[in-house]
Parts: structure tokens; C-alpha cells; sequence
């Protein structure tokens, strides 16, 4: 029996996955990532696809790979760093801060990111910024 999301039991559970993404991010472990989402996971992850002339979210398994792609293509480093977890409407909510170069430019931004969860995986990420994207 899977806990439900709004058992803190349940809660934990979708940390833990929420965190086994941003670590497979990292280690740009596609495959990794892919094992923790819907196979209909849409990614809201703007600036990336902005940098990359896109106009709309990643849909499905073939647009988190789209995404990774674009992020190698698009950003020379880019790192994730949330600092707390809170639950949230479907999901958790986490806000840390992102760092990223692109040349010789260096940017950091304090992000919140929404993360959807259905049959304990997830089912979409939504990042916000908090602030200005400003050089690092």
C-alpha cells in the first residue's frame, strides 16, 4: 500500500523522489529521471526553453530528453540547488536557487519549483523565479 500524498508519510515519499530527480539531473542520468515521472510528465521550465527557442512546456519522456538536450546545447554548466521542501497543492514545492553560466556570462536566479505528482510519480514541474535572473 502507497502512502497517500497527504499522510506526512506520503509527503516523504515525494520529497524523496522530488530529490532523486534533482540528483539525477546532476548526474545528467536521463534514464534515472525518466523512472520517477509520468510517461505524460509535462516540464514548465522556461528559461531553458527560452534559450533554446522553444514555446512550449516538455512533454512526456521524449521532452524530458528534449530538455536535457537542449540544456547541454544551450547552458556550458547548470546547476540545481534547492534549499526546503514544503508540501504543496498536488505535490511539493521546493525553493532553492539555480546557477548556471552560458560563456563567460554567470547567472543565478531563486527559484521556486512546483512539482505534480500522480500514482506517486511525477507528473509535472513548474519553475518560478522569485527574483531577477542577475550575474552570479
Amino acid at each position: 500500500m502507497t502512502a497517500s500524498p497527504d499522510t506526512p508519510d506520503g509527503l516523504a515519499q515525494e520529497i524523496a523522489t522530488v530529490r532523486a530527480v534533482y540528483d539525477a539531473f546532476d548526474r545528467e542520468d536521463i534514464e534515472a529521471a525518466l523512472e520517477c515521472m509520468t510517461p505524460d510528465v509535462v516540464l514548465n521550465l522556461e528559461a531553458t526553453g527560452r534559450l533554446a527557442g522553444r514555446h512550449e512546456p516538455y512533454r512526456g519522456h521524449d521532452g524530458v530528453r528534449e530538455y536535457f538536450a537542449d540544456t547541454r546545447r544551450v547552458w556550458d554548466d547548470l546547476r540545481f540547488a534547492p534549499r526546503s521542501f514544503h508540501p504543496g497543492p498536488g505535490g511539493v514545492v521546493a525553493r532553492g536557487d539555480v546557477r548556471g553560466r552560458i560563456g563567460s556570462q554567470q547567472i543565478f536566479a531563486e527559484i521556486t519549483w512546483t512539482w505534480s505528482f500522480r500514482g506517486g510519480l511525477v507528473s509535472g514541474i513548474r519553475a518560478s523565479g522569485l527574483g531577477e535572473v542577475r550575474p552570479a
